[in-house]
């Protein structure tokens, strides 16, 4: 469903995929790069050129960011996720 969906949205906003996507950025869970089912390998059924580079470290950050603040005080945690919704980090 994943890839059909941003496949999908690539037809119709015209971007010719099958040129130009090169690689997928994934926090590397087994959903996204499963060596039989994950994303990665559904998107290389499409676009057979594709490569998968690793994790995406900007979304590696991010969760250890959500994650982090689940030890801090009860203050400190409000004003880390409040900061952290603020600027709409993916």
């Amino acid at each position: 469903t994943l890839v059909n969906t941003f496949i999908d949205a690539f037809v119709e906003k015209g971007v010719p995929y099958q040129e130009t996507l090169i690689s997928l950025g994934t926090d590397g869970c087994n959903t996204m790069i499963g060596c039989r089912n994950g994303v990665q390998q559904k998107a290389q059924e499409k676009v057979p050129e594709l490569q998968q580079t690793g994790q995406c470290n900007a979304h590696n950050l991010s969760n250890t960011m959500q994650y982090a603040v689940e030890n801090f005080d009860e203050d400190m945690k409000l004003v880390c996720v409040n900061v952290y919704q603020d600027l709409n980090i993916p």
